[in-house]
């Protein structure tokens, strides 16, 4: 793993963290106003709340972009080149050797 890998996966984690906390700071906010019995749909989030949240969705994104590794190609062709025609279509577990065995156990008698 690279430190560009370790890095976007810690931010990740904070954004993750952030919008956590946001979420949760919602929550209570929502619930501070049902016990002032306030009308729920006319007040609007907070602004830190709304910051937090959107600096959360930035920070994870960027955090989730360095933490993946290199991209391979899509292309088949790339990888076929790394393999023979007869390790392509080798499939040993078809292979089936009792018929062999019964014609050497002939042989050997």
């Amino acid at each position: 793993m690279t430190a560009s890998q370790i890095g976007g996966r810690i931010l990740f984690a904070i954004g993750a963290l952030f919008l956590f906390h946001a979420g949760y700071s919602a929550h209570e906010y929502k619930l501070a106003l049902k016990v002032e019995q306030e009308i729920l749909g006319s007040e609007k989030l907070p602004f830190d709340i709304i910051f937090e949240c959107i600096l959360g969705m930035i920070v994870t994104i960027i955090g989730s972009i360095f933490s993946v590794g290199n991209f391979e190609n899509i292309s088949m062709d790339s990888e076929l080149r790394k393999f023979t025609v007869e390790g392509i279509f080798s499939a040993p577990g078809f292979h089936n050797f009792s018929h062999r065995i019964q014609k050497f156990k002939k042989v050997a008698s």
